[in-house]
């Protein structure tokens, strides 16, 4: 199995991206499963009794769990990020990047 790394950034603008590695047999199977697992997050949906605990905790001031978060992030994400890196290096920086201050 070969190592790919990939970039997937948000389509509404945000800035947002993820950065992942994955194990595959071919690049063709590795974007294959990237995709598909990202219509899958803009398909993921709360359920009442869940969106209730988290505002019940942060409406109590409790901190969510790494889970809570990832799940609301999900929830919230109404289309799937896109693959704009795919292959067997780092993707490249965003020369518009800014350096975070020291």
């Amino acid at each position: 199995m070969k190592k790919f790394v990939a970039r997937l950034e948000a389509q509404d603008g945000s800035g947002h991206f993820r950065r992942v590695a994955v194990f595959s047999e071919s690049l063709e199977e590795a974007k294959r499963f990237l995709e598909d697992r990202e219509r899958g997050y803009a398909r993921f949906k709360l359920s009442d009794e869940e969106k209730a605990e988290i505002e019940r905790k942060l409406a109590e001031g409790e901190k969510l769990t790494p889970a809570e978060i990832q799940n609301q992030v999900y929830a919230n994400q109404e289309e799937p990020y896109v693959l704009v890196h795919i292959g067997d290096t780092d993707p490249p920086r965003d020369p518009n990047r800014k350096p975070k201050a020291a």
